[in-house]
């Protein structure tokens, strides 16, 4: 799941999963290596007591028929569902009770129960079902133990359980942090195996989960998310394997969800039509989703994937190849040196980056909804008002052009300026052929051109510019370094800005910075007899005022202050 999150975010990785016998030697696993990178179609490969076998998916029709052999549910059964108060927790639930009689469902959550969960549980009672909420952290092992003791305890036994406990934290993983990746793993990783564990001695009829479609297919921003379901359908592997050999009981089926259109975790409506185009992939309805449910249940499967939309294209999607290939493998020795390197039809490199920055912009102009012409090429994303979807829109946008991108690239690059210069150095035969291979300017254009190069641009070892790249944003660049004998000369445009002013605890813009630096507050409140906030201010207007705080007197110019600023609550006459 991480791996290919990992390529999706940035198509210039590249890799397969390779499982070899744990008594490998290094010999042989290179062996494997070697053999498994002439198979670029297949991903997830296996070497096991000799024999080799991959990981392959069958295609099965879902078919609307009358409830499936074997029903997992039962009149008077008793059933756990872990996260039950969420989207798909309680349509299951509500599910059970329509179903049978007398079902004894027991709702499991970290959270304290309000009001609105409480009418949930009134709506499930509603319909005859003994319906009970406990709180318990499952990620805890003790606490996981004591919930299922507990349940057997009151009800004499556990029929079902339904892991659908989840949560979601995205970023990329340029991004991504060690608190995030073990909030999205705990209930899907630890929990699972806790409840598992707990749950061993128990004659349950079936242990399902609820994974996620982006298991086995990764999903931009949702590296930990991806990974945390690609356990969950090992896992099943893994315990249906103890279920043969008598050490657990009941059918192990884990299901690959995808988004459903009234549980579950939502998504915008605009990425909802970007997945059915990309991926083949829409919400799924209830009804659908219930129905695919029991055929998965009924076809013996420990693992089943659900989709709706477009099969073909979505499963296309599934199997498509790791893209390892002899030239990506061998990239690194075919670079030849910079100097031979020239980009074709462009005499001019200022040139070639102007109009490279024009037509990015002309890209991107209609997901920023600004004209192109209003783009500043050195202006920070952010004053575009970007955001996470929006990159995600502007990507999009970007490989129609220049087909797969890294997904991470509008965090990586702070303006059109260095956007360009990556694209100049990555994909300069596509920047190319979008813009005709052809010198679109005449000799005095290209010296005009030379004379407005920014100070922060530099050239590389092919004649092209290079922006200061994978900055993090909010950093103040760096000058620009000489460049030797391929530096720019002449004049450059120069901006003289100047900053004054005073503030809380500064008199300077300088000693305000240190203030800043120190992470501090300039604020405070004045202690005074009644403690009381306090600003005496001369009347006349002329002579400088004195704002009192904590002892402190600030000395400044009565005009520096507003006067229906302060306001004194219960000041004394002098």
């Amino acid at each position: 799941g991480m791996l290919k999150t990992a390529i999706l975010e940035n198509p210039k990785l590249t890799g397969q999963m390779i499982e070899v016998d744990t008594d490998a030697t290094p010999d042989k696993a290179m062996e494997y290596i070697r053999a498994s990178m002439q198979d670029t179609g297949r991903f997830h490969i296996r070497y096991l007591h000799g024999s080799r076998s991959v990981m392959d998916w069958k295609s099965v029709e879902a078919k609307a028929e009358p409830m499936p052999n074997p029903q997992p549910w039962k009149n008077g059964g008793v059933y756990v569902i872990t996260g039950g108060l969420g989207g798909l927790g309680f349509h299951f639930a509500k599910e059970i009770g329509a179903r049978v009689k007398n079902a004894t469902i027991i709702l499991s959550g970290r959270s304290s129960l309000i009001d609105h969960n409480n009418m949930m549980l009134e709506e499930l009672r509603s319909q005859g079902t003994l319906v009970e909420y406990v709180q318990s952290d499952i990620t805890n092992k003790d606490e996981a133990h004591q919930l299922v003791q507990k349940i057997v305890q009151s009800h004499g036994t556990i029929n079902g359980i339904i892991h659908a406990a989840g949560l979601i934290r995205d970023s990329y993983l340029i991004h991504k942090t060690v608190g995030e990746l073990q909030d999205v793993l705990a209930p899907k990783v630890t929990g699972l195996i806790n409840l598992d564990e707990s749950s061993r001695h128990v004659d349950l009829d079936f242990f399902v989960m609820f994974s996620s479609v982006f298991g086995p297919i990764g999903n931009s921003g949702q590296a930990d998310y991806c990974t945390a379901n690609a356990f969950m359908d090992a896992y099943a592997a893994y315990r249906d394997a103890l279920v043969s050999s008598g050490e657990r009981s009941g059918h192990t089926l884990s299901v690959n969800w995808p988004l459903w259109k009234d549980g579950g975790m939502q998504v915008a409506e605009s990425i909802e039509r970007s997945m059915l185009a990309e991926l083949g992939m829409a919400a799924i309805a209830s009804g659908t989703g219930l129905e695919a449910f029991y055929q998965a249940y009924a076809s013996g499967a420990n693992q089943v994937l659900i989709v709706e939309g477009n099969p073909g294209l979505f499963y296309s999607r599934l199997t498509r190849s790791a893209n390892l290939t002899d030239e990506a493998v061998l990239d690194r020795s075919l670079i030849q040196p910079d100097s031979e390197i020239r980009p074709a039809g462009y005499s001019s490199p200022q040139l070639l980056q102007e109009q490279s920055e024009s037509l990015l912009k002309q890209l991107i102009s209609g997901v920023l909804k600004t004209p192109a012409s209003r783009i500043d090429a050195e202006a920070p994303m952010e004053q575009y008002g970007i955001d996470s979807i929006m990159t995600t829109q502007l990507t999009r946008e970007l490989e129609k052009t220049f087909g797969s991108l890294s997904k991470t690239l509008f965090f990586e690059y702070q303006n059109i300026r260095e956007l360009t210069g990556y694209f100049l150095r990555e994909h300069r035969d596509s920047m190319l052929k979008a813009l005709g291979g052809e010198e679109r300017a005449s000799a005095s254009q290209v010296q005009t051109t030379e004379s407005k190069v920014p100070v922060d641009m530099d050239y590389d070892g092919q004649g092209l510019l290079l922006a200061n790249r994978r900055r993090p944003r909010f950093v103040a660049q760096e000058t620009a370094r000489t460049a030797g004998a391929g530096s720019v000369s002449g004049r450059f445009d120069v901006a003289v800005v100047g900053v004054a002013g005073r503030y809380p605890g500064a008199g300077n813009v300088n000693e305000f910075w240190e203030v800043l630096k120190k992470g501090g507050t300039a604020l405070r409140r004045s202690r005074m007899n009644a403690g009381i906030t306090a600003c005496i201010l001369t009347r006349t207007g002329r002579n400088p005022g004195r704002l009192t705080a904590n002892g402190e007197a600030l000395s400044m110019g009565w005009t520096c202050l507003i006067r229906s600023f302060f306001i004194s609550l219960r000041a004394k006459p002098n």
